[in-house]
């Protein structure tokens, strides 16, 4: 029973391992809004990994679903922040980023 319960384990620390790399390579630009904030975000592996396993205890998963489904409508214009064509982060556009 216990090699089985390991097997379960190995498979679902490997499904968050994949979806916390493609969570930083979809979603680490987004801007914060609501809920996609300092503790739940994407900006790097670990922050991905917490944000996946918040959301697998079902924490509020559908509150930084909706937050980061919003489009460049809302920033721009009920916000008011300027949105980004090109997720690319460079060494110029990095703090922007970073503080964002």
């Amino acid at each position: 029973s216990i090699p089985k319960l390991a097997n379960v384990g190995a498979i679902l620390a490997l499904l968050l391992f994949l979806y916390a790399i493609l969570g930083v390579k979809l979603f680490g630009a987004v801007q914060f809004a609501g809920p996609h904030n300092d503790q739940a975000n994407f900006r790097n592996f670990g922050n991905a990994v917490v944000t996946l396993v918040r959301c697998m205890t079902g924490e509020g998963w559908n509150f930084i679903m909706h937050a980061l489904a919003r489009d460049r409508f809302y920033f721009e214009s009920v916000l008011g922040t300027k949105c980004s064509d090109s997720y690319a982060i460079t060494t110029a556009n990095y703090e922007e980023y970073k503080l964002t």
